[in-house]
């Protein structure tokens, strides 16, 4: 859901959509944070990679939407 939200917004123009997820992921974390267990030592990076993972896989998309005649393994899958 998180990157169709960001798809659409980044295939609109709508840049500020990332500041937007980030805020929105950033209170999400606050809000789990507030649970302290030993597990949560290894959780911060994991809940960081996955959000850089989860907003390049949105920019490629976007990319591939915004450039896909002039990809050239696109254009032979859809000839």
């Amino acid at each position: 859901m998180e990157r169709l939200f960001l798809f659409i917004a980044l295939s609109n123009g709508y840049s500020q959509a990332l500041t937007f997820f980030s805020a929105l992921k950033l209170a999400t974390r606050l809000k789990h944070n507030d649970q302290t267990t030993q597990d949560m030592e290894g959780f911060n990076d994991y809940y960081l990679l996955g959000n850089l993972l989860s907003v390049a896989v949105a920019i490629a998309y976007v990319y591939i939407y915004q450039h896909f005649d002039n990809i050239w393994l696109l254009k032979v899958l859809t000839s």
